[in-house]
């Protein structure tokens, strides 16, 4: 009972029923670890550190006496933590390394992993780069037997903390990128866990009302007090039964979810990067043309000047916007914009390659100077070519652009 109301939030409620474990005179070794670590982890709920130390080392004094090395490691591994957590990093050092050695020898990954992110998050605050780039590593290696969504989240923050300390800005701005889509990801299951947690708590307080009751009727009948408690245990079974059916149903979908969502910002990520690109390299080609104007006027004459001028001459002459790179481009933008190049192609089914690579460019609203650039043409013949493509499209004269027939699409 005291751990269903832990997980549901109701944490006065638990601790009733932890601190009644603890004036039991019999008690599996188990039970009082697990009772005195549960009424830490809920002062640390709480924030009252204080209280939250007390209990942890007083979970560690009963695990050192039943000789429990398993556990004295998980101890040392949550008093470490919160030392670290109130910023008393060199007190916590030495405890996190006690506590990876114990959970390494007893195979306890979950602890270990965390253990050496924190201590490489000190030495990262102490400047010692190398030292914790190896704790990084070795908690990486770690990974593939259990990694979860806080556990990626752990990893990526001290991961920026190091590319920062090393002034490796790119990947510092990649992973910081990876971490805001984890605790994206993690917000929305914060948020769904949230929800489960109301609605087992709801059933569980409904459950106890009944339990009431029934006791109340069971005293008129000890056969119908039998009786009732067999259907309600079987009741509950069923009820944990879909529970956890309906659970393992919601994972799926949100994780189906949240992997749909992450490619589509990939991918818009990838366009906006091409089309910036793209702008950047008209931008290069304008100030080509611009310099060649320049020299044309200044340099003629000099052998060497001359040959400067085809090289610039050809640079202008040069397709942008080639076969493999409109490949590309093509797969990119219907990730995007998904099923547009089908609609076009139903709507409007005879149209060349130029047009529907000017429909596309279109859409992504560049202005005649940067389609013309992409496509290698000029400016007028761009222009000419939106009119006749409308002409071929839409030849009623009533106001509609070309841009408003392509956004329609």
């Amino acid at each position: 009972m005291g751990s269903i109301y832990y997980e549901t939030g109701n944490y006065d409620k638990s601790e009733v029923y932890m601190q009644h474990i603890q004036q039991l005179k019999k008690v599996s070794e188990y039970i009082q670890k697990q009772s005195l670590n549960t009424l830490a982890m809920i002062s640390k709920q709480l924030n009252d550190t204080a209280r939250a130390l007390m209990y942890f080392r007083k979970t560690l004094d009963v695990a050192v006496q039943q000789a429990d090395s398993s556990w004295i490691g998980i101890c040392y591994s949550n008093i470490g933590g919160l030392y670290f957590s109130g910023q008393h990093y060199d007190t916590a050092y030495p405890i996190l390394e006690k506590g990876y050695r114990f959970s390494i020898a007893h195979k306890q990954w979950p602890d270990a992993y965390m253990d050496l992110l924190l201590m490489a998050r000190i030495e990262l605050m102490q400047d010692k780069t190398a030292s914790a780039q190896d704790k990084i590593s070795r908690a990486i290696a770690l990974r593939p037997s259990y990694f979860s969504m806080m556990s990626r989240k752990n990893l990526y923050e001290t991961q920026v903390l190091y590319y920062e300390k090393t002034k490796q800005q790119d990947k510092t701005l990649s992973m910081q990128h990876q971490l805001m889509l984890v605790k994206d990801s993690l917000a929305v299951s914060k948020d769904q866990q949230a929800f489960k947690r109301i609605q087992l708590q709801m059933e569980t307080e409904k459950h106890l009302n009944e339990i009431d009751k029934l006791e109340a009727q069971a005293h008129a009948s000890d056969l119908k007090q039998n009786a009732i408690i067999a259907v309600l245990v079987l009741l509950v079974i069923v009820l944990w039964l879909l529970y956890n059916r309906y659970r393992m149903k919601a994972k799926n979908a949100a994780a189906e979810k949240l992997r749909a969502e992450e490619k589509l910002k990939y991918a818009r990520h990838l366009l906006h990067n091409f089309t910036l690109n793209t702008k950047q390299k008209n931008e290069l080609i304008e100030q080509f043309a611009t310099e060649l104007e320049r020299l044309k006027g200044n340099l003629a004459g000099n052998p060497v000047h001359e040959e400067r001028l085809k090289n610039f001459e050809k640079l202008l002459q040069s397709t942008i916007l080639t076969d493999a790179e409109w490949t590309n481009f093509r797969e990119l933008f219907d990730k995007v914009h998904k099923g547009f190049f089908e609609r076009l192609e139903k709507k409007l089914p005879l149209l060349s390659l130029e047009d529907t690579r000017l429909i596309s460019l279109i859409r992504l609203g560049l202005n005649n100077q940067e389609i013309a650039n992409m496509m290698g043409m000029d400016v007028n013949s761009i222009q000419l070519s939106k009119q006749r493509l409308q002409q071929k499209i839409h030849p009623v004269n009533d106001g509609i652009t070309m841009e408003d027939l392509v956004q329609a699409i």
